[in-house]
């Protein structure tokens, strides 16, 4: 997120920590292959973009999402469940055939079972809520650790896919994205990282602009900086926008934060 180191000379933490200035995210830097799902399909053997075809990277995306084995008769249902099965066996197995044509070794194939390589860095398992500490920030998890080394562009599994399978799966990610951003957020805050902070929260509100908790985790970080008129600021901004896209006004628990401040000429707070 930032490109500046973090200034951390001032912080009165019992072990103070410098942070590197772009953590690296668990389990990435070592693997063969890299796919990202967040917006667009994308995958990478080592640095070499590869370019499969479109039903090779619906096998492919299947398999990351799920990161277990899966019988082959469920994925050939799940892939072309307007097939027969004879014919989404026969699918399934052409597929399988041009991957392997493509890039060797991402698919395992055990007997009846198919399952991604563990070689593979997949841009969504940054996103599990672990607040375990990362190994080269031990004061950050290394889901905020992730956060800061590869800030998400898009919230959105695989935007430009109409699937119905993928469909399922859209929302639960787009809300494990928004929930990794405002920890993040939260993390940072309360470490005084405040610049690193805004850009986490500030990330979430450009993924989901109507999100009150986004908003939130903005205006917290500025009243910890006692930056109040940055707060109003951002609240107002909400406030307006949510009120023009539902006619409704922030909760009562947002409103609560500003309760210390000025009341505006309308007496509205």
């Amino acid at each position: 997120m930032s490109h500046a180191p973090l200034d951390t000379s001032t912080w009165d933490g019992e072990d103070a920590v410098i942070l590197p200035l772009r953590p690296a995210a668990p389990d990435t830097c070592s693997a063969r292959f890299a796919i990202d799902l967040l917006g667009s399909f994308e995958l990478q053997d080592r640095t070499t973009l590869v370019t499969l075809p479109a039903a090779a990277q619906r096998l492919v995306a299947l398999l990351a999402i799920e990161r277990r084995p899966l019988t082959r008769a469920h994925v050939a249902g799940f892939l072309w469940p307007d097939k027969t099965d004879t014919r989404a066996t026969a699918n399934l197995r052409s597929t399988l055939w041009r991957l392997n044509n493509c890039v060797d070794s991402l698919v395992e194939c055990d007997g009846g079972h198919l399952a991604i390589t563990e070689d593979v860095a997949v841009d969504i398992d940054l996103l599990v809520l672990d607040h375990q500490p990362a190994a080269d920030a031990p004061l950050l998890s290394t889901t905020t650790a992730a956060m800061l080394a590869h800030p998400p562009t898009n919230a959105e599994l695989l935007a430009d896919w109409d699937d119905d399978w993928v469909a399922v799966e859209r929302e639960r990610i787009r809300q494990q994205t928004l929930r990794a951003l405002e920890n993040a957020a939260l993390e940072l805050r309360e470490l005084g990282f405040y610049s690193e902070a805004i850009e986490a929260g500030t990330t979430a509100v450009r993924l989901a602009p109507l999100r009150e908790s986004a908003h939130r985790s903005v205006i917290e970080v500025h009243l910890a900086e006692g930056n109040y008129a940055e707060a109003v600021r951002q609240y107002d901004a909400f406030r307006a926008l949510l009120f023009d896209a539902f006619g409704v006004e922030p909760s009562p628990n947002l409103t609560e934060l500003f309760q210390h401040l000025t009341v505006d000429k309308q007496g509205r707070r």
